[in-house]
């Protein structure tokens, strides 16, 4: 049975007036280009071109058929043509890229560096909402979603792809007003904010020493908890409490005069989970995860 590329190749000969010339054209061999016409001569049990050595002819049978498809032909070539232009232009991250991510880490660890993403993919448009919420990503739309937790709903897909050790921090006005604490008992000394964590306000605070690993447990301050880092450091700027924040934050110049305070000892550790929707581009979608996951690791 004949194919519709032994077609067109018939249709290129008929135009170029000779195999030699359909072969140079098609970027073919002209052993190749011969044998598929004899191919079709065999599937209709019919010569298509005329045995003439001065110049180019097509059997009756021959110009029926070139003029039966010709117009066929060519609407075929171009929509190929089309087909094979997009499918090369979809390997390129285009269209609206929708995502979640965390309030805090994305304040200093991934929005300063959104452009660098929006410069290396001028196709794209980039669609962000700063929240932490259980969401369904095919039900809403969303392409990449990054929680501080893993996600409620077992049938979405996830993966670790960043770590990040909670510390406690104060201003140099805290430290030279009130003294720092030296040991973590004395933390019940200092007005310090406790912890909301996925709606459950913890009585006990446990820290560990980072040199030893031994753990720590102490009463959770009762004055004040909150469940955002944003409003800790806010509330950072009164000079008169202490906050727990991401143990890397003091590394960045907008936070450069806090102080850690308990050098030695850490307190949670935080898991950040990535969720892709399995049914959105995945160029999109894998551009966009290396991109947030260098920026997270930097």
């Amino acid at each position: 049975m004949f194919s519709y590329d032994d077609l067109e190749i018939f249709v290129t000969v008929v135009q170029s007036e000779g195999i030699v010339k359909a072969a140079q054209k098609l970027n073919m061999n002209y052993t190749t280009v011969s044998r598929r016409v004899k191919q079709l001569e065999e599937n209709f049990q019919q010569p298509l071109l005329a045995a003439d050595r001065h110049k180019f002819l097509l059997t009756e049978f021959g110009n029926k058929l070139y003029h039966l498809i010709e117009n066929d032909i060519e609407l075929m070539t171009l929509m190929k043509n089309k087909i094979i232009e997009e499918m090369s232009s979809a390997k390129e991250p285009s269209g609206i890229i929708k995502v979640q991510l965390p309030y805090v880490i994305s304040l200093d660890r991934f929005t300063p560096y959104i452009h660098e993403f929006l410069l290396q993919y001028p196709n794209v448009d980039l669609h962000i909402w700063y929240q932490n919420n259980d969401i369904d990503l095919v039900k809403e739309n969303f392409d990449v979603v990054l929680l501080n937790h893993p996600s409620k709903l077992p049938w979405q897909k996830s993966r670790i792809i960043h770590r990040s050790k909670v510390r406690l921090f104060c201003t140099k006005a805290y430290a030279a007003k009130h003294g720092l604490p030296m040991t973590p008992m004395e933390l019940s000394n200092h007005l310090v904010t406790g912890g909301i964590l996925e709606g459950q306000f913890n009585k006990n605070l446990k820290i560990v020493n980072i040199n030893t690993g031994e753990e720590t447990t102490v009463p959770m301050p009762q004055r004040i908890a909150t469940n955002s880092m944003i409003h800790n450091l806010a509330l950072l700027q009164s000079d008169e409490v202490i906050i727990s924040a991401f143990e890397d934050i003091e590394k960045h110049a907008i936070y450069h005069k806090l102080i850690p305070v308990l050098p030695d000892y850490r307190m949670i550790e935080i898991k950040f989970y990535l969720l892709k929707n399995p049914y959105k581009n995945s160029v999109n979608i894998e551009a966009f995860c290396a991109f947030l996951e260098s920026c997270l690791n930097r």
